[in-house]
């Protein structure tokens, strides 16, 4: 916020010079200010102690005396803290440098410890540090005089913690690597993700995968299990959501609809994931509130995918409610639907509030207060044909054991309670 208020001041002062001059008929160059929440970083730290004494094997051939500083793996640092010394410590590993040969320790005790920052790409998801890759970093600093003690399991763990993003903490992300590996639609979906816009939010290069698999299942929608493009054209004249601010609704233009081709007019369930989708989207693009609109998209891939649609009248809108959060695979999709221009030329589609209204509500069914079972009616029943139809459904008249209720209460839309 202080980085986004020296420009502001910076642009303001112009926009007011400009306008003293003459040259502008304004005198203020924004309506409104939106600062982004400070990206925090988890930076990765070692633990280590001047303080220590240690005894080696007696067998040992590298009886060389304790390095001057001891880097120890955050998983033992509970355990030394405890007064010493610590036999059961016989498997654990020091790295001596120069060499990096290794040398087993019988006892450890620890008076004092200090945590160092490491460089956030030497530690992986399970927060386990490359010892050599650190040992050579170290030497190059022009520290060559310390010892690593790894755990049990041969591995240094280091300790995390959540602060600013900056050189100096060693836990700056380069956009380019997640890039590289990535994509950039993943790296930009993650940074809409991690939070509202103006809240101060962590990093967690962790988090990542959840994006990547997301862009993977919404390409899968296009396309069958062999990598082939799967969309079935609409049948003639099936309903699609018209350009913003059109009335009524629009038409597909797809070829003639061949059944041959497994294409289908969209259930009510796919329109409902569909609208809901551009609802949603809308919506939250005028509130900056681009995170919830990343969660809806995830949800609607996972929903359109277990119900296998490719209908082209469902996905190809959702092509371009996405374009604006990930340009590049909603470039590449609209293309191969047989556009020969680009996305960001589509009209935005207009979502019909008729295909979110619920036909069907499903009532937990209670005995005595218990709830037994869940029966799914038509909302539009009254509560009387709402008791017949429960009264008569055969696994009620199972748990009555032919016994009549000696009251049945419903509430329309909630819940329906039979007490025997």
């Amino acid at each position: 916020s202080e980085h986004a208020t020296g420009h502001l001041l910076y642009f303001r002062f112009w926009t007011k010079f400009l306008y003293d001059r003459g040259w502008i008929p304004f005198d203020e160059p924004a309506k409104k200010l939106v600062n982004q929440g400070m990206i925090g970083g988890v930076s990765a730290l070692a633990v280590s102690t001047k303080d220590l004494s240690w005894s080696i094997e007696p067998n040992s051939s590298l009886n060389a005396p304790v390095l001057p500083r001891v880097f120890i793996s955050g998983s033992l640092v509970d355990e030394l803290s405890q007064p010493g010394p610590h036999p059961n410590l016989v498997e654990a590993y020091a790295f001596h440098w120069p060499g990096l040969k290794e040398r087993r320790v019988n006892s450890v005790t620890v008076q004092s410890t200090l945590q160092w920052h490491v460089p956030i790409e030497f530690v992986d998801a399970q927060n386990r540090l490359d010892v050599e890759k650190f040992v050579d970093w170290k030497k190059q600093s022009g520290e060559g005089h310390f010892s690593v003690l790894r755990d049990t399991r041969g591995e240094f763990i280091c300790v995390r913690e959540v602060e600013k993003m900056s050189k100096s903490k060693l836990n700056v992300v380069n956009p380019d690597d997640i890039i590289a590996k990535y994509g950039a639609d993943t790296l930009r979906l993650y940074e809409m993700f991690l939070g509202p816009l103006e809240q101060s939010k962590p990093w967690d290069t962790n988090g990542i995968e959840g994006t990547f698999r997301f862009l993977r299942k919404f390409w899968n929608l296009f396309h069958d299990a062999e990598g082939r493009f799967s969309v079935v054209p609409s049948p003639s004249g099936v309903e699609v959501p018209a350009p913003s601010g059109v009335e009524g609704t629009g038409t597909s233009n797809d070829p003639p609809f061949d059944s041959a081709q497994g294409g289908s007019e969209p259930t009510k369930a796919e329109q409902k994931i569909l609208h809901a989708t551009l609802k949603k989207v809308t919506e939250d693009i005028e509130k900056m509130s681009f995170n919830t609109s990343v969660a809806q998209f995830m949800i609607a891939a996972n929903e359109l995918g277990s119900l296998k649609c490719t209908k082209r009248a469902v996905l190809e809108p959702l092509v371009i409610a996405l374009a604006p959060f990930a340009p590049h695979i909603a470039e590449e999709l609209w293309e191969k639907l047989g556009h020969p221009t680009s996305v960001t030329t589509a009209p935005w589609p207009q979502w019909h509030a008729s295909h979110l209204v619920e036909d069907n509500f499903s009532y937990p069914i209670s005995f005595n207060g218990k709830t037994r079972l869940m029966l799914e009616f038509p909302i539009a029943l009254s509560k009387e044909e709402v008791e017949a139809a429960v009264l008569a459904n055969p696994e009620v008249q199972a748990k009555l054991g032919g016994q009549a209720p000696k009251k049945v209460i419903v509430v329309p839309k909630r819940i329906v309670n039979i007490v025997v």
